[in-house]
């Protein structure tokens, strides 16, 4: 079976690529900021005494992690906006000259998908009143 992506939703593709960058930003800003904390401590170590640049000491964790948390709002922030900006482009090239075609297999004889919970979920019915 053959399918086309004509459209994609600007605000769930923004929504999801937030949580993507964010995650990954908060990754790689723990990794980044806890290899400058340690560059600073190092040259913080190596100038001490000298009276040249006393601010270089090392911040710590909490420097680090809320490094890492600004470096994750960051990319969260403009990583979703590139990725909306270029679905944009994809709705307007889409809409000309054709969306993306997926072929997805077809399920098995006899699958069925398990039905969806239902919410709310149902209350107990009262015991009957003598």
């Amino acid at each position: 079976m053959q399918y086309e992506v004509k459209r994609l939703d600007l605000t769930s593709v923004f929504k999801i690529a937030f949580v993507i960058h964010a995650v990954l930003g908060f990754v790689g800003g723990l990794f980044s900021t806890m290899v400058l904390m340690r560059l600073a401590g190092t040259l913080g170590s190596l100038m001490e005494g000298t009276g040249y640049m006393p601010e270089m000491q090392p911040v710590g964790f909490f420097g680090s992690f809320f490094g890492a948390l600004f470096f994750a709002l960051f990319a969260g922030v403009f990583g979703a906006a590139i990725t909306v900006v270029a679905a944009a482009v994809y709705n307007l090239v889409a809409g000309s000259l054709g969306g993306v075609k997926m072929e997805l297999a077809t399920p098995p004889p006899g699958y069925s998908p398990a039905p969806a919970p239902a919410y709310p979920p149902p209350r107990p019915e009262p015991p009957p009143s003598p």
